[in-house]
């Protein structure tokens, strides 16, 4: 981060950030491997600054700051990981249910009345304590559980990340937004939003904007003018950047909550804190728990006070949690990069190494389950498209042992064909054609899938050369 002046921008200000940081998480690297230590921050000078960020704006320009985060390669197939290690660990797993109400005995709730959203049939679950991870559409089950007007209901934001061409390489850097920002929460202002710009995946990823959602959450969509009003504050924050509508792939988006909006410029405080609802305590109904999160960094520490609550609301005794210390599903082992090394080196070569680096990265140790399918046939072992790293196994892999039900599932969510950008019609036909044999689809089943799909591209493709060349595409 570059800093600016002797004040709240100034390198003084983050160098007291920096302790107060490394005195918080002084138990980053206990139990560690080497190659995921994290180092100290530190402050650098403003020579060294404008030699690593090139372009940094100069005006009051006294040096910089430098510190160390970690990176997720692809947080969708973190979330999977989560629900193998679930089931692994006695869980049952559903997707596509809804819960569309609550089944209750006066005051408590004893289950929910659900639907199997793809088939249309209803059926119902019965439990000793339900729990609601539903995130934003915590005001929704507020509804379900005559709670609509409830004072608790939570405001959101809308989220955005922008996924770009590389800019910056090495580093991440934060980029002070030219327009006045003022967080209500915090003690001392720094007058404007800081957005970083990370490399990732050979591209970078730019965040986050957020603006005021007061919109159903099923409703919620990403539109191009929010991007073109993220990329125009982006620009004007980082001229050098010259990014243009065309240098824009793809996006992340969500919602988040929020603690307040300023009626005057319309700038979001977001929420600090989670907060886990007991409902018999707050709205006097029983057997019913609400978590809602605010960030990745602490959802392990919030799972673990959730289940603990659980444990004493159905009178279970105690148990000690490992997950602080237990591997995720695909974690086993003491060091990526040592692994990754390895199992590059004793490939047999019936998968590229390109493919084959990316199945590490997103499968961890458990991509064995993944290449059992190419020693059965060798042709699961090739690329969905000549420019794709995603091979045939992925999606089968995604359809018999992950739930994948829709095109969608496949290209955002159980493998990173989709989320750099528009990954091509080839890529797209021959996924929908691997999931129709599986799952029975007819080739108007087939077109559907792939026209959702380009769908939500939309928002990245209107208007420019790279929508034309989609365009050209989907016609062939």
């Amino acid at each position: 981060i570059p800093t600016y002046g002797h004040f709240v921008k100034g390198p003084e200000a983050l160098f007291f950030a920096m302790v107060a940081n490394d005195l918080i998480s002084l138990d980053r690297n206990w139990g560690m491997p080497r190659d995921k230590h994290l180092p100290r921050g530190r402050v650098i000078s403003r020579g060294e600054m404008q030699r690593l960020f090139p372009g940094v704006n100069q005006e009051n320009l006294t040096g910089g700051a430098i510190w160390y985060d970690a990176q997720m390669y692809n947080s969708e197939r973190l979330i999977l990981a989560f629900l193998h290690s679930a089931v692994q660990a006695g869980a049952v797993a559903c997707n596509y249910v809804k819960a569309e109400e609550f089944e209750k005995q006066g005051d408590r709730v004893v289950g929910v009345k659900a639907r199997d959203v793809l088939t249309d049939t209803p059926f119902s679950i019965r439990a000793r304590l339900v729990v609601n991870t539903s995130g934003p559409w915590y005001n929704q089950i507020l509804s379900m559980l005559g709670q609509k007007d409830a004072a608790d209901r939570i405001q959101l934001s809308k989220a955005l990340n922008l996924v770009t061409k590389p800019i910056s390489e090495g580093f991440a850097v934060g980029v002070y937004s030219r327009k006045k920002y003022k967080d209500a929460d915090a003690i001392l202002s720094k007058g404007s939003r800081l957005f970083f710009i990370t490399p990732w995946r050979g591209k970078s990823l730019i965040g986050t904007a957020h603006v005021p959602y007061d919109g159903n959450p099923n409703s919620f969509r990403v539109t191009r003018q929010d991007i073109e009003d993220f990329l125009r504050e982006v620009q004007d924050a980082y001229p050098s950047a010259e990014l243009r509508p065309e240098d824009v792939s793809f996006y992340q988006a969500g919602m988040l909550p929020i603690t307040a909006v300023d009626p005057e410029t319309g700038d979001v405080t977001l929420a600090k804190h989670h907060r886990i609802v007991d409902h018999r305590k707050q709205h006097g109904v029983d057997g019913a728990l609400s978590v809602i999160g605010v960030k990745y960094t602490t959802a392990r520490d919030v799972a673990e006070k959730t289940v603990d609550l659980a444990l004493r609301k159905l009178g279970m005794p105690h148990r000690p949690c490992v997950t602080a210390i237990a591997p995720l599903y695909g974690g086993h082992m003491d060091s990526f990069e040592e692994f990754l090394k390895k199992e590059m080196a004793a490939s047999d070569g019936r998968v590229a190494p390109s493919s084959l680096e990316a199945l590490l990265r997103n499968h961890g140790s458990a991509y064995q389950r993944v290449l059992r399918y190419v020693e059965e046939a060798p042709v699961w072992a090739m690329p969905l498209s000549d420019d794709s790293t995603t091979i045939k196994a992925e999606v089968l892999h995604g359809v018999r042992e992950e739930m994948a039900q829709k095109l969608a599932d496949v290209v955002f969510r159980r493998t990173e064909l989709g989320t750099l950008g528009y990954p091509g019609k080839a890529a797209l036909r021959t996924a929908a054609e691997i999931m129709a044999n599986e799952l029975g689809w007819s080739n108007a089943r087939m077109r559907q899938e792939i026209e959702e799909v380009e769908k939500i591209y939309e928002p990245v493709m209107a208007g420019s050369p790279a929508k034309r060349r989609v365009q050209r595409a989907m016609a062939r």
